[in-house]
C-alpha cells in the first residue's frame, strides 16, 4: 500500500509544483483507479493497527462538524496559533483553503517554542517570506495520508509540494512500530479530517535539508 501512495504522490506533486509557486492557485489531484486484485485464496486474519504512541501533555482537540478546511481547522483547534500566523505571514492561507486532497503535517505551539529563539520571529520577516514557504510546504502532502496507510506499515519517503526541488525534497515516514514518526518526530493526534484533507498533528517543526 505504501508504494502505491508514493507512485501518486509523485505523479501528482509534478502537477502541483506551478501552483504551489502561486499561492492563490487551486492545488488539484488528478483522481486514480487501481486495477482490480484478485482476493487470496485464504483471507489472512484482521490485524488490529496500532495507536500513535500518547504524548503526556497533548490533548486532542475536536474536529469541526461539518468539516471545514485546513486552515480553519487548525483555528479551530487553539494549538496552532504560531503555525497560522506564519502561513498567513508566508502567503499560504489561500493554498491551504482551497479545495483538494492535501495533507498537512501540522507542529503545535510547543513545537515551535522548542526552536532556537527567534527562529520564527526571523523566518516572519517579508524579506525572508520565500524561506518561509519553503518551511512550510516541507510539511505539505499532495496526497491524503492516513495512519490505515502508515500505521503498521514499513517506512518509505513521501515526496512535499516544495516547488522546484529536483528530486523531490521527501519526508521519512516510519510507522513500522506501531506509532507513526516523520523525521523522528511523532505524530500525537492521527487524521484529523478536513473539507480539503487531513491534519495529521505533529510535535516537532520539520526542517528541510539544505
Amino acid at each position: 500500500m505504501t508504494f502505491r501512495l508514493i507512485s501518486m504522490i509523485l505523479a501528482s506533486t509534478a502537477m502541483v509544483g506551478g501552483a504551489i509557486a502561486q499561492p492563490a492557485a487551486t492545488v488539484r489531484t488528478q483522481a486514480q483507479s487501481a486495477p482490480a486484485v484478485a482476493p487470496p485464496a485464504t483471507p489472512a486474519p484482521a490485524v488490529a493497527t496500532p495507536a500513535p504512541a500518547a504524548v503526556s501533555n497533548y490533548a486532542p482537540f475536536t474536529v469541526p462538524t461539518p468539516a471545514v478546511d485546513i486552515v480553519a481547522t487548525l483555528t479551530a483547534a487553539g494549538r496552532f496559533s504560531t503555525l497560522i500566523k506564519a502561513i498567513d505571514a508566508a502567503g499560504l492561507t489561500g493554498t491551504l483553503k482551497q479545495p483538494g486532497k492535501l495533507t498537512l503535517f501540522a507542529p503545535t505551539d510547543e513545537a515551535f517554542a522548542a526552536l532556537p529563539a527567534g527562529t520564527i520571529d526571523n523566518l516572519m520577516k517579508p524579506e525572508n517570506r520565500s524561506q518561509l514557504q519553503h518551511l512550510l510546504l516541507y510539511h505539505v502532502i499532495n496526497a491524503p495520508v492516513t495512519g490505515a496507510e502508515t500505521v503498521g506499515h514499513a517506512a518509505a519517503d513521501i515526496p512535499t509540494v516544495v516547488p522546484g526541488a529536483t528530486p523531490p525534497l521527501t519526508l521519512h515516514v516510519d510507522g513500522s512500530s506501531g506509532a507513526l514518526k516523520i523525521n523522528g518526530g511523532d505524530v500525537v493526534q492521527l487524521d484529523v479530517k478536513a473539507s480539503n484533507g487531513y491534519v495529521q498533528v505533529i510535535d516537532k517543526v520539520l526542517t528541510p535539508p539544505r
